[in-house]
């Protein structure tokens, strides 16, 4: 599995299906979604991909407690690999993304990246 850790680094990768999502603690529910991610990317002969942030998103929500993380980020790519996945997008949650309307995240990043 390769790991990127920007949008910056994403580059020279084929078309993928993509789970998006937390997956905080790569729980059976979120275990299902990457098998489901996997099958439908090998359906299709694409690859298969999991975008999720390396930072809880709630970091950058004022008046809010802190978020500990479930997993160590080690062991979070470990599980994600270990469930078949070809590509981890472990981007970092800044204010960039938080203030993107929907649309330019789904176009500038989901599209235009993957």
């Amino acid at each position: 599995m390769r790991i990127f850790n920007s949008l910056e680094e994403i580059c020279d990768i084929e078309s993928t299906v993509v789970a998006l999502g937390n997956f905080d603690g790569v729980h059976r529910g979120h275990q299902e979604i990457i098998a489901r991610t996997v099958k439908s990317a090998e359906a299709a002969n694409l690859k298969s991909a999991v975008f999720t942030f390396s930072n809880h998103t709630r970091t950058l929500l004022k008046n809010l407690p802190p978020v500990k993380n479930i997993l160590y980020a080690e062991e979070k790519a470990r599980i994600i690999a270990d469930l078949g996945i070809d590509y981890m997008f472990n981007i970092p949650f800044t204010s960039q993304i938080l203030n993107m309307s929907p649309e330019a995240f789904v176009e500038e990043i989901l599209v235009k990246k993957f």
